[in-house]
């Protein structure tokens, strides 16, 4: 619950604990490991948005947590 707290809602949790243990993942991965509609996967993807932790590659989405470390560690980083 405390988590969830944290990152908005419980679908971002699950986005970002399944990115912790397997780095990238496509969005239908995500339906498929944890039963829940891809609609609500997309709908928590477009609030991380805007290469936080997802970008296109051609037509697909494609999440990674390097993008969201990379991101972190960008203008800020000593």
């Amino acid at each position: 619950m405390m988590l969830e707290y944290l990152f908005g809602n419980p679908v971002i949790k699950k986005v970002l604990f399944y990115l912790y243990v397997h780095q990238k993942c496509y969005p239908s991965q995500l339906k498929e490991t944890f039963q829940t509609p891809l609609y609500s996967f997309q709908q928590a993807l477009s609030r991380l948005e805007g290469g936080v932790i997802s970008h296109k590659e051609g037509t697909r989405l494609f999440i990674s947590l390097s993008v969201f470390l990379k991101s972190l560690s960008g203008p800020c980083s000593l």
